[in-house]
């Protein structure tokens, strides 16, 4: 109370599938992705005429997040997602995982490592 501390104490686990609490930490947990991904400028600009361009931010709904990149920037941006769910300790099924590459054949080095 007040000014006080408690004693220490571990923190083994989250919040299981299914518990009430479970929707709005999760979405919390999206919330902090994206933000984090605005702040490494991972988006999509699409130049428009007479010098107007608009950016393409990552967007989510649900369990469902898409991620609109140049090529040049793929790698990077997928390590950062893969990073930061490593490091909140949640896991990407990579099997329902897709992508999607307009007018090329590239796919991205992590893809293909961790896919």
């Amino acid at each position: 109370m007040g000014n006080e501390t408690s004693g220490s104490f571990n923190i083994d686990g989250g919040i299981l599938q299914g518990d009430a609490g479970s929707p709005s930490t999760y979405c919390d947990f999206m919330e902090l992705l994206l933000r984090f991904l605005e702040a490494n400028e991972i988006n999509y600009k699409f130049q428009l005429p007479k010098g107007k361009v608009i950016s393409v931010d990552p967007q989510a709904w649900m369990d469902d997040i898409i991620i609109i990149v140049d090529p040049s920037l793929a790698n990077k941006a997928l390590w950062l997602v893969h990073n930061f769910f490593k490091e909140y300790n949640m896991k990407i099924n990579w099997d329902k995982t897709k992508l999607l590459s307009i007018n090329t054949d590239f796919t991205p080095e992590i893809f293909r490592i961790l896919h």
